[in-house]
């Protein structure tokens, strides 16, 4: 009898033991944050919440100047972005998560927009002004070695994103007499190819974790609304629907599994939801009286 006690006692305590074990592995809940931009009366600044919406900090503030266009490096580490400050036209800005360390990475004569890092965290993608279009290039994470991607007199390329594993690059271009269509070139602007026909522009494409879809807006009934495709062109899906409010700025969750926009649906000024990768489980994350852009989490 003694010993029977005795061996249920041990099984217990292996079962104990190896649920320890498994919650150890377990991700800690609301580890991930949304960066975002927002006007804070003065300027528009960045912040960011947990990805539930809770807990917002601001990370940049100035009466003076404006900081936009935020995006995390992939591994969370920097957070880059777009800022008129030190007197110029908008440069290339990185700083820690905090807000801390600070650093001007460009120093032109033009306006800059859309930072973003590759995979890899050797180059920073963006657009800037050249020949009266905006183009796409790119530097090195040090702000050296600029090299221009694309080229034209006639026409822009606009809203660059990398490839999750960054292979490729997604943009927008009216090239080819189009209103906007989405286009993927290779990561030293070689192998252009066109991936929507369509009558109506496009902005913010970017490909999924997995790299089977394209998320990106277009206008439908007067406002933009949210689409997918598939990485080839094919198979376009409509994710949000309504003839009185927007949807805009949308980005993947890092993993692929929600997708983060905003919207004035709700009578709102522009908020930040979240929702399914099919557009079902729409989820509003902040309840501000201001104006949010470009949410995305890591």
């Amino acid at each position: 009898m003694q010993t029977k006690k005795t061996n249920n006692l041990l099984i217990l305590l292996c079962i104990s033991l190896f649920w320890i074990g498994c919650k150890k592995d377990l991700p800690p809940n609301n580890t991930n944050e949304i960066l975002f931009e927002a006007h804070d009366g003065n300027y528009y600044q960045i912040f960011k919440t947990n990805a539930d919406g809770s807990n917002e900090t601001q990370l940049t503030s100035s009466n003076i100047a404006y900081s936009s266009m935020p995006s995390w490096a992939p591994d969370g580490s920097k957070i880059f972005f777009i800022s008129n400050k030190d007197e110029s036209n908008g440069e290339i800005y990185s700083m820690n998560t905090d807000g801390s360390n600070v650093l001007r990475l460009t120093n032109n004569s033009r306006p800059e927009r859309f930072p973003s890092l590759s995979a890899d965290g050797t180059k920073i993608l963006f657009e800037a002004i050249d020949n009266n279009y905006y183009q796409l290039f790119t530097i090195n994470a040090d702000g050296s070695n600029e090299t221009q991607l694309t080229s034209s007199n006639i026409a822009y390329s606009s809203t660059p994103s990398w490839a999750p594993d960054g292979s490729k690059i997604f943009f927008i271009s009216d090239k080819d007499e189009s209103n906007g269509e989405i286009y993927s070139m290779n990561t030293d602007g070689s192998n252009v190819l066109r991936l929507t026909n369509n009558s109506r522009p496009e902005r913010f494409p970017s490909l999924s974790a997995d790299g089977t879809k394209i998320l990106f807006e277009a206008i439908d009934n007067n406002y933009y609304q949210l689409f997918t495709i598939n990485a080839g062109g094919s198979n376009e899906t409509q994710l949000t629907n309504s003839n009185i409010a927007y949807s805009s700025t949308p980005s993947w969750a890092p993993d692929g599994s929600k997708i983060f926009f905003i919207s004035n649906k709700d009578e709102s000024n522009g908020e930040i939801y979240s929702m399914n990768t099919d557009g079902s489980n729409v989820l509003r994350l902040t309840n501000n009286s201001r104006v949010e852009l470009f949410p995305s989490s890591k």
